[in-house]
């Protein structure tokens, strides 16, 4: 259907209120069309999204952009093995490895070799008497995946990579140790910054954030830079290490890109144009609500509080980030954690998503 539009526009360059009264006449006639499947409640979804039209075109802001948010995916899970994996391919290996040339990057062979050269040069030292490669779709992420398991090695090891490009997605080898004293933050901070530098993986990442799960678990977030000053934790590498034992235990890499085709005469929402893109929302009741923090930062689309009906799916990831607000309001004075997640985009004033506590 936006497709559509935006041709319908080329074509006939209206003005911006030209513009803002035509998008509000054609939206309202899709989602009446949709009426025999969805009810009176689209009809009402319409008038709020030409309402808010019409507030950001008196705010001086162009309604028409290029961007908008798809209809999500939804994946229908494997009835002999309920998740997000479909089990491709199981086949298991002993020593020796065969060598594989450069012809075959992809082959089981090819990603075997390359876990025990990754385990090796972080110093890991694993039983690869018997190991497994697992072909499997998953169905969250849409792609397909290969993951090395370690089966005679006492941690259970495994490194996971992108059967398709031969990406690093993830390793896992959690261990616990005799508990002495726990190392103080910085030594285990430069022990994770050791482990990244010597991972294949973006190196211009930048430590955000770091946790404590465990006096033997803890983790620390390496995020690139998706904006001046903003950092994005869905291209990020999760490094994460026992401080006891100095291990490596796990490894996640997170690549889902931002998307940002804003150009310089596109102006951003202000944070009270945005507020009020969340409370003019049909699907939910934010009168009783306070509005607590709002920034602008990288947002994954989730559908949620929008226009598709999300209640009960299983979808698939988006395939970008945006630019938006994150609004998060509270209930006041409420004997539970009630609080409401809003993401607006933060150039087009699209609700992407959100989240609900309580």
């Amino acid at each position: 259907m936006h497709d559509k539009i935006r041709a319908g526009f080329d074509a006939v360059a209206p003005t911006d209120s030209e513009l803002t009264a035509l998008y509000g006449r054609i939206l309202l006639q899709a989602e009446q069309r949709r009426l025999p499947r969805r009810g009176r409640r689209w009809v009402l979804m319409a008038a709020a999204a030409i309402a808010l039209l019409a507030l950001l075109s008196t705010a001086g802001y162009a309604a028409y952009q290029r961007w908008f948010l798809p209809e999500p995916t939804e994946y229908v899970q494997d009835d002999e093995n309920p998740g997000i994996y479909h089990i491709l391919e199981t086949n298991t290996y002993t020593q020796p490895l065969e060598t594989e040339g450069p012809d075959a990057p992809l082959s089981d062979s090819a990603f075997l070799q390359q876990a025990a050269e990754l385990l090796d040069r972080v110093g890991l030292q694993v039983d690869a008497s018997q190991m497994t490669v697992v072909r499997q779709e998953n169905l969250y992420w849409d792609r397909t995946e290969a993951e090395v398991r370690f089966d005679r090695d006492e941690i259970h090891t495994s490194v996971t990579y992108n059967a398709d490009t031969g990406a690093l997605l993830a390793m896992s080898g959690i261990d616990w140790v005799e508990q002495p004293p726990v190392q103080d933050w910085a030594s285990v901070e430069e022990l994770a910054r050791r482990y990244y530098a010597l991972l294949p993986v973006p190196q211009d990442y930048v430590l955000q954030a770091r946790e404590e799960y465990d006096p033997q678990f803890w983790s620390f977030d390496f995020c690139r830079e998706a904006a001046p000053g903003i950092y994005s934790y869905y291209e990020m590498v999760r490094i994460s290490v026992n401080p006891v034992s100095g291990r490596l235990t796990g490894v996640n890499v997170f690549s889902v890109p931002l998307l940002d085709d804003h150009t310089p005469a596109d102006v951003p929402l202000t944070q009270d144009q945005a507020e009020a893109a969340a409370r003019a929302l049909p699907s939910l009741q934010l009168e009783a609500y306070e509005l607590k923090t709002a920034v602008v930062t990288v947002g994954l689309p989730n559908w949620s509080f929008t226009q598709y009906n999300t209640s009960g799916e299983h979808l698939q990831v988006s395939k970008v980030t945006r630019l938006c607000w994150v609004l998060r309001f509270e209930r006041p004075n409420s004997d539970f954690a009630d609080e409401i997640e809003v993401l607006v985009d933060y150039y087009t004033g699209e609700i992407l998503g959100g989240d609900v506590t309580g």
